[in-house]
């Protein structure tokens, strides 16, 4: 019996952070592929990583053509749809380089925005 009171809590964060707003670690960073739901206008999450903190922040855009999503780390664009989590340590030094704090910004189609776009049902 209590397998399913803490198995599913578990199960069902995973769903949330994973499925929904799209956050899953991957080896080389933090792959960012969201599934809002139409009427959600966007979220912001707080990701530690190796004493860095990573806000991200995730909103759509009417620019966007469908399926696209646009990712800006510090400022710069990234190509493809994971956030490296880099060591930031210089090599010859041992020491911290860089800010430990990071903006990221995540730009997906506006679904709402999509004017004369139908679904059909097969008959």
């Amino acid at each position: 019996g209590w397998t399913w009171y803490t198995g599913s809590s578990g199960w069902m964060y995973r769903l949330g952070i994973e499925a929904i707003l799209g956050l899953c670690r991957v080896a080389t960073g933090l792959q960012v592929r969201p599934s809002l739901p139409p009427a959600w206008p966007g979220f912001r999450a707080t990701v530690h990583n190796n004493g860095h903190t990573y806000t991200i922040i995730v909103e759509r855009d009417s620019a966007l053509s469908q399926g696209t999503v646009q990712i800006e780390l510090d400022g710069a664009t990234i190509e493809g749809e994971v956030i490296p989590f880099e060591s930031h340590v210089d090599e010859g030094q041992g020491e911290e380089t860089g800010s430990q704090e990071h903006k990221v910004v995540v730009r997906i189609a506006d679904e709402q925005s999509t004017e004369g776009s139908t679904i059909k049902a097969a008959h």
